[in-house]
């Protein structure tokens, strides 16, 4: 039988933390390991002594590189990833994750379904780009016009476009990063470490989705519908504190995960650069468009971090190979090791 290991990656959230370790010790299903891969520069006790909670110090606050270093600490079959602020819905979760790998065993990871217990969205003090209005014409010009098309259910495009889940489930390219599992011999392969460099350079963002188009090229990668998890979210993103910072990293990630789905489809030529460009004509004129309507100090610094995002990208230069691979490895194991 396949064994289930639950990795969380976690920075300076103790109380969330040691309720969702609650959450999964008193679930019907216990998983085989449970890996907490903590950034913050404080140590705490986050659950009951001798309950196989395994905490590993991470010198990096940096999530894609910290569910790196869970994945190299973890030892089974599927990994199943959770954000620190979710709690467990169906107390049976792990097995109904189990099944549906037996169920469909060429596959590479499963998307799950979770909704924000809230009704809070993190990032609804971010202004939106209003250039295009979501219905009739308006929709059509934005389909055809933007660079930001509503794509077909479960594809992933350039610059992070996603069409939505499949609602009954189904074939996916992408995944969110409060809930997901994969297998563990699937992970981090062909995987750019360059997203690493990025997040510490606070420039990185679209990490669950870069992974999930990642295992989408190893086999294939499928949406479960069933809710199994809420999401506490409490309005309290570490991206979206300072608007400035948070469009400036919105816009410049765009074309790195533009450069990222090129490069899995193996596709040749500019394309990518070009619809990026294209892309953020359309969204910093839609962020003039909306302080001018409304001019504000939000609306100023969004179009603002947006421009010099843009910016920043005429000098990025995308490495293809690995050839960070060995550092980020390196730092790894020194912290699992420590």
């Amino acid at each position: 039988m396949l064994s289930v290991g639950i990795i969380i990656c976690t920075y300076q959230r103790p109380d969330k933390l040691r309720s969702l370790i609650k959450n999964i010790l008193h679930a019907n299903s216990v998983p085989n390991e449970i890996i907490i891969v903590d950034a913050s520069p404080e140590t705490y006790q986050v659950g009951p002594d001798g309950q196989g909670v395994q905490v590993i110090k991470s010198n990096h606050a940096n999530q894609p590189y910290q569910r790196y270093v869970g994945y190299l600490a973890a030892k089974s079959d599927i990994l199943l990833y959770l954000d620190d602020d979710m709690e467990i819905v169906h107390p049976n979760y792990i097995q109904v994750v189990l099944n549906i790998f037996a169920q469909r065993p060429q596959l590479s990871g499963v998307a799950l379904h979770f909704t924000n217990k809230q009704h809070i969205n993190a990032l609804s003090d971010i202004p939106t780009s209003n250039l295009f209005r979501k219905n009739g014409m308006f929709k059509r010009l934005k389909n055809k016009l933007s660079g930001y098309p509503d794509l077909p259910a479960g594809q992933l495009g350039w610059c992070g476009n996603r069409g939505p889940q499949p609602k009954r489930g189904g074939f996916t390219q992408w995944l969110s990063g409060g809930a997901f599992a994969a297998k563990r011999n699937c992970l981090y392969q062909n995987f750019n470490f360059q997203l690493f460099d990025l997040f510490e350079q606070k420039k990185g963002m679209g990490e669950d989705a870069l992974l999930g188009y990642t295992l989408h090229h190893q086999a294939p990668l499928y949406y479960h519908p069933e809710l199994l998890f809420y999401h506490n979210d409490e309005n309290e993103s570490h991206y979206s504190l300072n608007h400035f910072l948070y469009a400036r990293r919105v816009l410049f990630s765009r074309l790195f995960m533009s450069l990222e789905v090129q490069r899995l489809n193996q596709s040749s030529g500019c394309s990518a650069f070009l619809h990026f460009h294209w892309y953020s004509l359309f969204r910093i004129g839609g962020y003039v468009l909306n302080f001018l309507k409304h001019p504000d100090a939000r609306r100023k610094n969004t179009l603002l971090g947006s421009i010099r995002g843009w910016l920043d990208t005429l000098s990025f230069k995308f490495e293809r190979s690995e050839k960070r691979n060995p550092y980020w490895m390196h730092e790894a194991y020194l912290n699992i090791n420590q």
